[in-house]
């Protein structure tokens, strides 16, 4: 899960089982797949993220909801910290979108905090490269004063 949760809101498991019913019931209905799909996105739950997701991705090829499973496809995938989906679907809309605010504050986050993320992986890269070489140098050490003995 993403520390960061602006993109929740309370969401019960009765209000997520009624939605699952209501769209079970009504399986071609794709306004109430995308409901369902919103609610799973708001739970904050890896899972349901995962699960709206695929949601999303059967819905974004409907023309009238492109615009928004984009967002929400960007959306979810930033939350589950992956960044380059989340870039992929958020450039997409923005090519669409080249003015739209929420679109361009969405991108600048997702690219901020992907960035972050490769400095962090750099760094951890960097810090084991350097335990490596002490390791190492002791290594190396000890074999030689084993040898002058």
């Amino acid at each position: 899960n993403s520390n960061d949760n602006s993109f929740e809101t309370p969401v019960s498991a009765d209000q997520l089982r009624e939605a699952f019913q209501i769209w079970n019931s009504e399986r071609g209905n794709s306004t109430l797949r995308f409901q369902y799909a919103i609610l799973l996105s708001s739970t904050g739950k890896n899972e349901d993220l995962s699960n709206a997701i695929s949601h999303f991705e059967e819905l974004v090829s409907i023309p009238s909801f492109k615009r928004d499973c984009l967002f929400c496809l960007a959306t979810c995938h930033y939350r589950l910290n992956s960044f380059d989906c989340a870039l992929l679907y958020c450039e997409e809309l923005y090519r669409d979108e080249p003015d739209n605010a929420q679109v361009k504050r969405l991108h600048s986050e997702i690219v901020k905090r992907n960035n972050q993320q490769r400095r962090e992986v750099d760094e951890s890269i960097g810090v084991a490269v350097g335990i490596g070489a002490i390791v190492a140098a002791i290594g190396v050490g000890i074999a030689l004063s084993l040898r002058k003995k």
